[in-house]
């Protein structure tokens, strides 16, 4: 018997309860980022930067220029159940190219 797709879309009491964040380290900052960014306007960087959210349990410092980006990264950062890269804010590249953009945002380390 064929049952409907969206008994697909119903969360499990696995994925509720029975697992801690503490052992899915990619899959809250994703939540959080789509639940942070609920709350601000939608851009077409949205979608990225919840991909990106992904991969702060991997690092120690994002660098960004986008301001709600870092807003988002600094309010995942406050309640992250695991550590994750905090954000910083980088200029705009300008015709001088990136590594000049970012320099002044590396000095501060």
């Amino acid at each position: 018997m064929l049952q409907p797709a969206c008994q697909y879309l119903v969360p499990s009491r696995f994925g509720l309860y029975e697992v801690e964040a503490e052992h899915m380290p990619r899959n809250w900052p994703r939540w959080a980022a789509q639940t942070v960014q609920a709350d601000m306007k939608i851009t077409h960087g949205n979608p990225r930067n919840v991909q990106h959210a992904s991969h702060l349990p991997d690092c120690d410092l994002s660098l960004t220029a986008d301001e709600n980006f870092l807003r988002m990264l600094d309010q995942i950062a406050e309640q992250a159940p695991v550590s994750v890269g905090r954000g910083r804010r980088a200029a705009q590249a300008a015709h001088d190219g990136i590594v000049e953009a970012i320099q002044p945002a590396l000095r501060t380390l």
